[in-house]
């Protein structure tokens, strides 16, 4: 019987979110999150305990909450700029793997920065074998130091290279700001409610004039475009039950820490 892999999972969340924005104009949802530990931890044993996530966490609040949730090691970067989540990653991964060293046959690293030279070459030199997970564009190739490296790139592991087919596969969402989403976050930044019904929402939105919504003729395609502000992170499904003519009905809220909801309100208040 083939034994176990048991892996250590160090994460950079800088380095997977802030390339493929810069890139790509994609945003890595949730789901994409979810695919790419899935594919890197397959048929190995992972406890999420070891899976170490750095990042500044005061910009990405929402990840936070989605890392903490999965009941991963969420480690808060104190000091906001370039290059503190390295540290930070280097410090505790060592520390982490001293004290499981001879229980972990294999790092994973989310982070392909030149930084990472010298902790691959401290794994290696105790025996561990190294995956690196990197944007091909933020890869430094000097990490691949011998067989026992392996380099993945997320543009090819999340199928990015097809930008629509990743969208709507749910991995990714367009990081720029749609005339559709623009209109959908006014209508909530505007209304005197802190909550609007979904069925209501995508009645107004057939009713409505704005231009946003031209390409929206059907009640269903209201209730998916609707859906798909939700799995963006744009609207929330609010906890609170809504009851409306006797039927229950899902209520929708804003979530006012979104990039998208906080240009827009920016544009909201310079009118």
């Amino acid at each position: 019987m083939t034994k176990d892999k048991n892996i250590l999972m160090l994460i950079d969340f800088e380095n997977i979110y802030i390339p493929s924005i810069k890139q790509y104009e994609l945003q890595i949802t949730e789901s994409g999150l979810d695919k790419l530990i899935e594919l890197a931890s397959i048929d190995k044993k992972l406890n999420n305990s070891n899976i170490l996530v750095f990042a500044f966490w005061d910009h990405y609040k929402l990840y936070k909450q989605y890392f903490t949730n999965s009941f991963y090691s969420v480690i808060d970067v104190s000091e906001d700029g370039e290059s503190c989540a390295d540290g930070y990653l280097i410090v505790n991964g060592m520390a982490k793997l001293s004290q499981q060293k001879d229980d972990i046959d294999e790092v994973i690293l989310f982070g392909g920065d030149s930084v990472y030279s010298g902790l691959v070459r401290y794994l290696l030199s105790i025996g561990k074998k190294v995956k690196i997970y990197s944007w091909k564009n933020s890869y430094y190739s000097k990490l691949r130091i011998n067989r026992n490296v392996e380099v993945f790139y997320i543009d090819d592991v999340l199928n990015v290279k097809e930008k629509d087919d990743c969208v709507k596969d749910g991995y990714f969402t367009s990081s720029v700001l749609s005339d559709g989403e623009k209109a959908v976050i006014k209508r909530f930044l505007t209304t005197k409610f802190d909550y609007l019904y979904l069925t209501t929402t995508a009645n107004d939105i057939l009713k409505s004039t704005d231009i946003g919504f031209n390409d929206i003729n059907l009640y269903q395609d209201a209730i998916d475009f609707l859906y798909r502000c939700v799995d963006n992170g744009i609207l929330l499904i609010d906890r609170r039950t809504g009851h409306r003519d006797g039927d229950l009905v899902k209520v929708l809220i804003i979530n006012k820490e979104h990039s998208k909801v906080k240009a827009v309100s920016q544009l909201i208040k310079k009118k």
